[in-house]
């Protein structure tokens, strides 16, 4: 619907950037208008953590450290 460019929304940056790039979507005040998400996940502690959940887990520790605002 954002496409037709009769309606406007919020997408993920990096959900919109191929249509950015083609000149199809741009950001209205993106400086004004825009907001952040938190995203949890919970395990069993109880639950032995196999590779894949190890490397998801790494991975989501490894985007949170990139995303959060620096101190000073």
């Amino acid at each position: 619907m954002i496409l037709t460019g009769r309606y406007i929304g919020y997408l993920p940056d990096h959900f919109a950037q191929p249509w950015v790039n083609e000149g199809r979507l741009h950001a209205i005040e993106p400086q004004t208008y825009f907001y952040d998400t938190r995203f949890s996940y919970v395990t069993r502690k109880s639950t032995p953590k196999n590779l894949v959940l190890k490397a998801f887990l790494q991975h989501m520790a490894a985007q949170a450290d990139q995303t959060a605002p620096s101190s000073g």
